[in-house]
């Protein structure tokens, strides 16, 4: 079973000494130990914290109940605060959980669900489009809609066939970043280009790419949710082969929960998800400019392979421009403590 980020982070931090003491740098003007103080006062707690201040999971069927004392609650609300007040906040979702124990006699203990605030470390699809190709233009434009928070737009481009035509991209007239570009097939055939931006403009916009003359243009776009504002890692594989029934693109992530999102192209051949692969667009006419991913989070870190199907297109020369999306809060839940914030003193 994979134990999530509450579940990690409280493990990591709530950890028993002899006398069940988090190792927390605990002083006097902490804000959980004179919780925790109040807690002894009117529970007839004497000293230290209980023996059960820690996770706990318990199998219910197929799934997997977590179970949390009110002292571990209280801790990791106090990491929240802490993190508000340095203005270090990540995004938060709510999640329900187990408060234990609430004792009904006979040993038996109920079971108390809350539903509480914890770091949402999830990337999550948001929408595609396929904005479409013209044979001779000089600016191809449609709109795409893009929801949510911590967002992420990619956009693949496919261009002329011996000028590098492609000068530049916009979304809401905000210059798009552009992440590679490959001659395809050799330098013989056209030119492959992918772009992105961090942080887009929410709500339905133009995306405007631009050709220095008029030429040949087709654009897909796609866009996620809940995505750092900086890139695991990239990675763009290339190959001048002909007749290639499958092409890889491999990246080992670093942080965890990260997503490989890629744009490809090809000379030729019609392209589509190979294995362990999900296809999100694909432009109706240029049938190799698609945008895939694999449709989950990798955790813990790992290498990962998008993979592209041609249908042995006779000059193949495929290109993946691959992409480890971080998600938004990455990196480690860590909590640094003053002994002058947030003072509550209990009798």
């Amino acid at each position: 079973m994979k134990l999530n980020h509450l579940t990690t982070f409280l493990y990591a931090n709530i950890t028993r000494t002899k006398r069940y003491i988090p190792k927390f740098e605990w002083n006097d003007s902490s804000i959980s130990y004179n919780l925790f103080r109040t807690y002894e006062f009117f529970f007839g707690r004497k000293v230290g914290i209980r023996a059960e201040s820690f996770t706990r999971i318990e199998k219910n069927g197929e799934s997997y109940h977590e179970f949390y004392t009110v002292e571990s609650i209280i801790v990791y609300f106090e990491f929240l605060v802490r993190k508000f007040f340095a203005g270090t906040l990540p995004k938060l979702e709510f999640k329900e959980v187990y408060l234990l124990p609430q004792y009904i006699g006979n040993g038996a203990h109920y079971k108390n669900p809350a539903r509480i605030p914890i770091i949402s470390f999830a990337i999550a699809t948001d929408a595609y489009t396929d904005i479409g190709q013209s044979n001779s233009t000089t600016s191809l434009s449609g709109n795409h809609t893009v929801a949510g928070s911590d967002t992420f737009l990619t956009s693949g481009v496919v261009g002329a066939v011996t000028t590098d035509n492609i000068s530049g991209q916009t979304y809401n007239s905000i210059s798009n970043t552009q992440l590679d570009k490959d001659h395809m097939y050799n330098d013989a055939d056209r030119w492959a280009y992918s772009f992105y931006k961090f942080g887009p403009s929410t709500g339905t916009n133009s995306l405007v790419t631009t050709s220095a003359s008029s030429e040949f243009v087709a654009v897909v776009v796609g866009s996620y949710s809940g995505v750092s504002s900086t890139f695991d890692t990239t990675l763009t594989t290339k190959s001048d082969a002909s007749e290639l029934a499958t092409f890889d693109n491999t990246i080992t992530s670093t942080a965890d929960s990260c997503w490989h999102v890629a744009t490809t192209a090809a000379a030729s051949g019609i392209g589509d998800a190979g294995t362990g692969t999900t296809r999100r667009v694909r432009q109706a006419t240029q049938s190799n400019l698609m945008i895939l991913d694999n449709n989950t989070a990798i955790s813990p870190p790992a290498s990962n392979t998008l993979q592209m199907t041609l249908n042995l297109g006779i000059r193949a020369g495929p290109v993946m421009f691959g992409m480890m999306l971080k998600p938004a809060g990455a990196g480690g839940a860590t909590a640094t403590y003053s002994p002058q914030l947030l003072t509550l003193r209990v009798g």
